[in-house]
């Protein structure tokens, strides 16, 4: 297999409310299935005493339930900063890598470079992290 770091999934804090407190609205989690992330650790560590109203299994999902409650989120920005409604209260909340695993005999095909450059454009800042060899 080839792995390529595509690059950093940034993630933040969003809500309705421009104004909003996240130490004192309530939230809108992610599924408990998903208590083992990164995102999710670190929401733990940053607010550990929130009050989660509802959960879901999806960024999209995460950021319709924040409009419809006025609950606070965390999100992935490429999500939440083009979620209508949504507004931004902290866009360096924390982030993951993202990495792009294909099999080496397909690594240089041109369709899987448009996937990859799309990938990194939609999901990143744009921009490929070469990896150290």
């Amino acid at each position: 297999l080839d792995a390529r770091r595509v690059g950093d999934l940034a993630y933040g804090i969003y809500a309705a409310d421009a104004k909003a407190d996240p130490h004192r609205a309530p939230w809108v989690d992610l599924d408990e299935a998903f208590i083992d992330k990164p995102e999710q650790q670190w929401l733990a560590e940053r607010f550990p005493e929130r009050r989660t109203l509802l959960r879901a299994n999806r960024g999209g999902i995460i950021g319709e339930l924040a409009l419809a409650t006025g609950a606070c989120c965390l999100m992935p920005r490429c999500i939440g900063d083009r979620t209508r409604g949504l507004a931004a209260l902290d866009t360096e909340a924390t982030g993951r890598e993202l990495w792009l695993v294909r099999h080496q005999d397909m690594a240089h095909l041109p369709r899987l470079r448009v996937v990859a450059d799309w990938l990194a454009d939609t999901l990143c800042d744009g921009r490929w992290v070469v990896p150290a060899h």
